[in-house]
């Protein structure tokens, strides 16, 4: 059944691209206005460390002198720059774009902006390149790609009178930040925060760009303590559809043309959207100013104990079993657990026919003396197969910045297609269900032989426990949804074999798709935006935001956006038809 479907998303893939201009077409721009353009933008400066002194514009046709790719060591030794920028995770094939701009700030990307709209060019963008879902691809292949990882402006107001209101204080920063220091070895957000006795809330991955996370929604670690990615941003800045610079906050919208026009208004429709309806569809980001805390009760040693414990066992003696066991009393713990725990889990398959279910990095964001909550973790899973338990330890941190330290990059793995990864969230309810942990061994391993050697199986899952869990109603502020806002729990199938033959992408995706997705969303309506499964049809819309929401979001894209200049897999406007400008298109002068 998938099947058809399948090439129904290459065939829209397809579809996307042909709105826009292709080289093939009249509309496509000649040498000579490709060259005014590139002439047009801000020349790399000497002194370029931290962007590897890469050219500001590139293309399939003008790719630059080859260079030693140090940091991507799937890829060639010898690269050329525009091979380099093309570079990120991928679900499809060849999306790459045809003309790349390296923006070194604003107003390149303002005339990027400009001259992909005059010519009809379907336009990308990213600064790192981790998103999962091909949103990073924009409108498909032989677009105009901007990479904003060059835009690293930071200023730090720590001023208990400042602007936002934020006791703490807040930093601005350049949309090519990183959390931790970035996949080419420039200095990230927790080393800066560090530094001024602050702490940002961010997702696990240190060498993630900070936009996309935090506008999808953002779970992470110190979600619980200080608040979802989305909470902690203040203010953004961006380069809209008419290459327009807009400044958007909780007191309104503030509109200024290149040409001079300037348009404030107290509508905060934008600044809601842009919390929790992803960073696609409204424009591209050049900075965004967040939230720094102070470290919880003032702590400055001590202040983080990170716990591992390991089960072993045999499916021979348990056909995974153990695993039941385990995943429900830790998802037990998960539904009652205080805000300032968050932990990780995951089964390991080992040889002979051992498996391992871990539980990792379960951060508890105090110390000792915070009393029984520093081991509820430890007194939940005491009596769970206590024989079977093989590993248990823990490591204490004084700044969040040291944890992401000995952390495992998670880096751009750019020479596979990523498998469809089915999502699911789960609330105190239904994190306390003893089915679901069946359902999830069901689908595990054992799947691929209790039946002969024939049947696929999710050979990986993670169980993200990185969420508010919060019961408020009435939390409308941002378009993140009330299902996000009250999960406990972000369970996500990675991958999938099969013992009797290897499985190809479409037989992957078709698996995960047809048996894995339904298994899993019998227990939530929703999914996690930027963490969800590539192939869903359908209700995507009402799973990542709800009904309600998404037809707001709709509205607000066609206010700003009205023709769909940004466009992008599953994001605010896909599968919708664009519109024409108005009497409602923002800003004003547009409607002339």
């Amino acid at each position: 059944m998938l099947r058809a479907g399948f090439l129904l998303w290459l065939v829209g893939l397809a579809i996307s691209s042909s709105r826009y201009c292709q080289p093939e077409d009249s509309c496509w721009p000649s040498q000579d206005e490709v060259d005014i353009f590139a002439d047009s933008l801000s020349s790399a400066p000497e002194n370029d460390d931290e962007c590897m002194g890469l050219p500001t514009f590139s293309s399939v046709d003008l790719q630059g002198e080859p260079i030693t790719n140090y940091w991507y060591p799937e890829a060639p030794e010898e690269i050329t720059p525009y091979q380099l920028a093309n570079l990120r995770n991928k679900v499809a094939d060849d999306i790459s774009a045809y003309f790349v701009v390296i923006a070194r700030n604003e107003l390149d990307v303002v005339k990027a902006v400009q001259f992909a709209t005059s010519h009809n060019l379907g336009i990308s963008v990213f600064s790192t390149g981790h998103e999962f879902n091909d949103r990073n691809a924009g409108s498909g292949v032989n677009s105009l790609l901007i990479r904003t990882t060059c835009l690293r402006t930071v200023q730090f107001d720590l001023d208990q009178e400042s602007s936002f209101g934020h006791p703490d204080g807040s930093v601005r920063l350049g949309s090519g930040m990183t959390w931790g220091d970035s996949k080419f070895g420039a200095v990230g957000v927790h080393e800066l925060a560090r530094d001024h006795e602050r702490v940002v809330v961010s997702g696990h991955a240190g060498n993630v760009g900070i936009v996309g996370w935090s506008l999808g929604g953002g779970h992470g670690q110190l979600v619980g303590t200080y608040g979802m990615g989305v909470d902690q941003v203040l203010e953004v800045e961006m380069v809209i559809a008419d290459g327009s610079m807009v400044v958007a906050n909780a007191d309104g919208t503030l509109v200024t043309s290149e040409g001079g026009l300037s348009e404030l208004t107290d509508n905060t429709d934008l600044f809601w959207a842009l919390r929790g309806g992803g960073a696609g569809p409204w424009g591209i980001i050049t900075a965004m100013t967040i939230k720094v805390h102070k470290p919880r009760n003032s702590c400055q040693t001590g202040c983080y104990t990170q716990w591992l414990m390991v089960w072993e066992s045999n499916f021979s003696l348990d056909d995974g079993k153990m695993m039941e066991d385990v995943v429900a009393a830790y998802l037990k713990w998960v539904s009652t657990a205080s805000k300032y725990w968050s932990s990780y889990g995951s089964p390991v398959p080992g040889e002979d026919g051992k498996y391992y279910f871990a539980i990792f990095d379960a951060l508890f964001v105090g110390t000792e003396e915070d009393g029984e909550d520093y081991w509820s973790l430890v007194d939940a899973m005491r009596n769970v197969h206590p024989d079977k338990l093989v590993s248990k330890s823990n490591i204490h941190f004084d700044t969040f910045f040291d944890k992401i330290q000995v952390q495992d990059p998670e880096s751009v793995h750019s020479d596979y297609n990523s498998d469809v990864m089915v999502s699911v969230l789960l609330n105190a309810t239904a994190s306390g269900d003893s089915q679901f942990s069946e359902m999830v061994v069901d689908n595990w391993l054992p799947r691929c032989y209790r039946n002969g050697y024939g049947p696929s199986c999710v050979a990986s899952y993670l169980f993200m426990h990185t969420l508010t869990g919060e019961d408020d109603d009435d939390y409308t502020d941002s378009a993140v949804s009330l299902t996000f806002r009250r999960a406990k729990m972000h369970v996500g199938a990675l991958s999938y074999i099969s013992l009797g033959s290897e499985l190809s992408f479409e037989e992957r995706t078709q698996f995960a798709h047809d048996v894995v997705g339904p298994a899993f969303y019998e227990y939530s309506e929703g999914s996690y935006y930027s963490e969800s499964e590539y192939s869903l049809e359908g209700n995507w819309k009402e799973r990542f935001w709800g009904k309600e929401n998404y037809e707001r979001l709709l509205e607000i894209k066609r206010t700003w956006d009205p023709t769909f200049v940004f466009s992008c897999r599953h994001c605010v406007g896909d599968e919708e038809e664009p519109g024409q400008v108005d009497s409602l298109t923002m800003p004003s002068w547009r409607r002339q």
